[in-house]
Parts: C-alpha cells; sequence; structure tokens
C-alpha cells in the first residue's frame, strides 16, 4: 500500500477500523475484497461518512489491484468527496490517481486529466508536493496512451526533477514506474519500421531507470508495483535479447500477480512470456501463451496488450510458413490498430474539450495543472512550448537539443566549419536551494538565462538541460572564439550584483568546453561533461577545455 492503513484506520470508527486492518493483513484477495466491502456495508450502516470513505479507499485499492477497472471508474469520485471534504489531502490525491489510471485504460482520458487537475489543486491547496508528483506522473500516462508517448517522457521526466528534489521513496518510485512505461510504449510505436534504432534506444534508455524503480519496489513491500516493475524489466530484457534474466523476471512478477490477484499484471506479463517464446523461436509455446491471454476476462486485456499478443501470432505462423493463420493474426492486428486508433482519437477530442474547458475555467482543466506541476507557469501557452522549452528560463530544453544538435553538427561538417559545445553548470546549486529557498534558486537559473542571452554571441542553440546545466553550441568564427566568449560568460555571473536577491547570496558557474573535430554530438556532450567536472574538482568558478588544464 502507498499509504499504511493501519495508520488511516484510527480514523474510522473502531469496528470499521478493525475489519480495514484485517482486510489490510489478508494474503487472499478475495477475502481482502471480502473483508472491505464487509467495512463499507458496516461503515454505511452506522452512517459515519469518514469511516466509509476509508472503508471504501481500501476496497477502491483492492478492485484497482485486481484489474475491476470499471468499478474504480465509477467509485472513485464519491470517496475522493468525503476525503477532500474531511481535509485527508494525501488519500485523496492517491484515490483520484488510481482512478485516473483506470480511466486511461479505459479509453476516458478526458476524465483522466479531469482527475489530475483535481488532485493538483488538493495538493497545492495542502502544500503536498508529493500529490502534485504523482498527478503530474498520472498526465504523462494520459499523453502516452493518446498516442503522444514523447511528450508523456517530456511531462514525466520533469515529475521526475520534482521527485528527486522531494526525496520520498513513494512518488520516486511511482514516477519512474510510469516513466518505464511510456518508454516501453514508445518501443511498440516505433519497432520494425525506419524508426526502429530509435526503438531499441528507448529501449537501452529505460533499462537502468527499470533496475533502480524494481529494487526500490522490492524494498518497499508494495506488491503491486513491485510486480509491475519486476514484469516491466522482464518485458525490457526480452526485446534486448536478455532472455534467461528477462525468464527469471517474468517468472517472478506472474508468481505475485497469481498470488495477489493481479489480473491485468497476468495478462501483460502472459504477453512478455509469448514474446520470449518468439525470441527463442519456440512457436508452439508463443501461441500457447497468446491462447491463454484471449481467454482471460476482456477488462485485464487492455488493446495494447491484445495488440502485442496478436503481433507475436503473425511473427510466429509467419516464421514457421502457417501463411494463412498468419494473416488471421494480421487482420486481428489490424483490427485492433484500427480500435486503438479510434479510442486515441476520441481521448484526444476530450483532451481538446478539457483544454478548452481550462480557458473558461482558471481552476479546472490541463494548462493549469500542467503549469502548477511544472514550474509555476502562469498561462496554457506554457504547454504548447512545453515539448521543447524550458518553462522556466524560455531556453530551449534536453528534448530540443537531443533534435538539433545532430543536424546542427552535420551542417558543420558539410561546410568544413568548426563545432565546439560548452557545459555550463551553477556551483552549489543544492546549498543555494537549501539556505535561500527554491524560489531564490528559481531566480538564480533566470538571471543566468538572461546573462547567457546577453553576454553570449554566436551560439547556434543554448539550452537548459537539468535542473543547473546549461549546454551552448557553437560553430564557424563563433566555435573558434568559444574560450573567451566562455569566460566572459564566467566572469559576468561572478561579478553579478547577487546581493539584490539576497545579501549574502554568491553565485558562480563551472563550465566544460569541448570541440570535435569528427562532429560526434554525442563524444562532444560527453566530452564537455567531463572538463565541466574537472573544473569542479579544480575549485569551481573555472573553465576547463577538453584535454587542457582549468583557467579562471
Amino acid at each position: 500500500m502507498p499509504l499504511p492503513i493501519e495508520s488511516l484506520s484510527r480514523h474510522a470508527l473502531p469496528e470499521v477500523a478493525k475489519l480495514i486492518e484485517r482486510a489490510h493483513a489478508a494474503d487472499d484477495p478475495v477475502l481482502c475484497l471480502a473483508l472491505s466491502e464487509e467495512a463499507v456495508s458496516l461503515a454505511e450502516a452506522l452512517g459515519d461518512e469518514q469511516s466509509i470513505a476509508f472503508a471504501g479507499r481500501l476496497r477502491l485499492y483492492v478492485l484497482y489491484r485486481s484489474g475491476a477497472l470499471q468499478r474504480v471508474f465509477e467509485l472513485t469520485d464519491e470517496v475522493a468527496r468525503v476525503l477532500q471534504e474531511k481535509g485527508f489531502a494525501q488519500p485523496t490525491t492517491e484515490t483520484l490517481r488510481w482512478g485516473g489510471l483506470c480511466a486511461i485504460e479505459l479509453g476516458c482520458v478526458g476524465q483522466a486529466i479531469a482527475w489530475a487537475t483535481q488532485a493538483y489543486d488538493v495538493s497545492e491547496i495542502n502544500d503536498d508536493t508529493a500529490g502534485r508528483v504523482l498527478s503530474f506522473s498520472l498526465l504523462g500516462g494520459c499523453f502516452d496512451r493518446i498516442g503522444d508517448p514523447w511528450h508523456g517522457e517530456v511531462l514525466l521526466r520533469k515529475g521526475l526533477e520534482l521527485a528527486r528534489e522531494l526525496g520520498q521513496s513513494y512518488p520516486l518510485m511511482a514516477t519512474l514506474n510510469n516513466l518505464c512505461a511510456v518508454m516501453i510504449g514508445k518501443f511498440y510505436l516505433l519497432r520494425d519500421g525506419a524508426a526502429n534504432d530509435e526503438a531499441q534506444q528507448a529501449l537501452r534508455e529505460t533499462e537502468p531507470m527499470s533496475r533502480t524503480v524494481t529494487q526500490m519496489a522490492r524494498e518497499s513491500g508494495n506488491i503491486l508495483h513491485a510486480a509491475v516493475s519486476i514484469g516491466n524489466l522482464g518485458e525490457i530484457l526480452v526485446h534486448l535479447g536478455k532472455l534467461d534474466e528477462a525468464q527469471t523476471l517474468l517468472d517472478e512478477s506472474f508468481a505475485l500477480g497469481k498470488k495477489h490477484g493481479l489480473s491485468m499484471v497476468e495478462a501483460r506479463v502472459g504477453c512478455s512470456f509469448a514474446e520470449l517464446a518468439l525470441a527463442r523461436g519456440d512457436f508452439d509455446e508463443t501461441v500457447r501463451r497468446v491462447d491463454a491471454i484471449r481467454a482471460l476476462p476482456e477488462p485485464t486485456r487492455s488493446h495494447s496488450t491484445l495488440l502485442r499478443a496478436e503481433y507475436c501470432v503473425y511473427k510466429a505462423e509467419r516464421a514457421r510458413g502457417n501463411f494463412e493463420r498468419a494473416l488471421q493474426a494480421f487482420e486481428a492486428v489490424r483490427t485492433i490498430e484500427s480500435q486503438h486508433t479510434t479510442q486515441q482519437l476520441k481521448a484526444r477530442s476530450e483532451a481538446m474539450v478539457t483544454r478548452i474547458e481550462a480557458h473558461e475555467n482558471e481552476r479546472r482543466g490541463l494548462e493549469r495543472a500542467y503549469a502548477v506541476a511544472s514550474a509555476h507557469a502562469s498561462r496554457a501557452s506554457e504547454l504548447e512550448r512545453a515539448a521543447h522549452e524550458d518553462e522556466l528560463t524560455g531556453l530551449a530544453n534536453r528534448r530540443s537539443l537531443d533534435a538539433r544538435l545532430p543536424s546542427i553538427a552535420q551542417a558543420a561538417q558539410l561546410r568544413g566549419a568548426a563545432l565546439a559545445v560548452a557545459l555550463v553548470d551553477v556551483d552549489h546549486f543544492k546549498k543555494i536551494n537549501d539556505d535561500f529557498g527554491h524560489g531564490v534558486g528559481d531566480l538564480v537559473l533566470k538571471q543566468i538565462a538572461t546573462l547567457l542571452r546577453n553576454v553570449v554571441a554566436g551560439a547556434d542553440l543554448t539550452a537548459r538541460i537539468g535542473g543547473e546545466e546549461f549546454v551552448l553550441t557553437f560553430t564557424g568564427d563563433a566555435a573558434a572564439q568559444i574560450v573567451p566568449t566562455m569566460e566572459r560568460l564566467r566572469m559576468a555571473v561572478s561579478d553579478h550584483l547577487w546581493r539584490a536577491i539576497e545579501p549574502e547570496l554568491r553565485v558562480t558557474v563551472s563550465i566544460g568546453v569541448a570541440r570535435a573535430p569528427e562532429y560526434d554530438a554525442i563524444s562532444l556532450i560527453e566530452q564537455a561533461d567531463f572538463a565541466m567536472y574537472r573544473a569542479k574538482r579544480a575549485g569551481r568558478n573555472r573553465l576547463v577545455t577538453a584535454g587542457l588544464r582549468p583557467t579562471g
């Protein structure tokens, strides 16, 4: 459980609290559901609304993890309403999140966005950063489900920054888990086409994150998160060709799902077993696994799971020359894709309606939720720019850098022009936040961005790529002058009138500079990053050129 039911049950009447605690302790999912239903009935008979809310919340969680999507969807509003009225912010936010995740699976993305927005509002009123992070994570899932995993990834990575700053394990674990799921979704969207290399890269980037969240989930004792994260890691390893380790992880995840009645986990992991069998060339086992998925109750088989399953059959039957069966499976794939596309179009329409409503009502809609969670931006126009622009500083963001730097390098190579990169990192930024507050930290980053615009001339691209990290790219004559240019920036930062913000505030930066005659964009960033860390080790407030000694 994300929140200990024992600690929450004390807010219910004693008779109801005993049933809640018994249900929480029950290993058998059927018994757990029966006890939670009994607790709700008793609370209703006693007429105590608060007891009804906490018993209902436990029932909702049991239904959620068992895959009863429609039932959770129907109960969410009432349980959340009472919890919110009674002033329980975190339980309200988590309840809305469960409802939102089920709404996504049911294709009701507009409702999921509305619940995420409501959760943001509750979190903001109660200054609950963990709640903001979890709701932000839900929004990322909404974008993934409407066919835009790239925007979902942007939202979740920003949520990940907030979660790491917060330092609480559960929001971090939930956000990492959702980010891994979105990256896996990107893989399936891109594979077997012109973008197959990008699909594989998405999995390679996701593997270390997935290993981290799997370890966190195991240590947390949260059965649902453990089963999901272990299954996700196994799924990733199947497609990366690490089949033996994948087998072990999938066995573990499936056993957890079976023991604790996690039907949705069983379906997804069953699909991964089919893909594992396909990778091993065991086509009979592939088809057997898919037949088992087809036999599962409909609510536990999402469009994405069915699509993966039928695709496995198509590949298996084609590989062993059963072209008629392969064609049948291919037609099933096309049918599911068509249904999924229709669902996505409907979801996008609902999302657009929600965004229009946001203009009508400042407290509602996607724009406000997004603005509150990211950097408290003031209006919905931030959402449109967020895919390529850092909302705090107005500079380009990491995604923009990743998209544009290869083409900048290629253009420089074609012209035979020089190419250089500078990586700027604010010294002791965490201490600035700790000593003066995050508001001052944000002001420092904005002032750094202003200095970058005013002092640095000739940059092709200026981007903020992390909390306190900035990257600048230069070509041609500007690249040849990168060292004196960045030295001017370093001195401008050091000499800036920071005491106008706080009397004791002092700010410096460490800068790494690199040139890549081979025009390798990735190598260039790595060299600049290494040079920047050499500047840190040399005492900070310095510039280091890759391969040379520090200056400053």
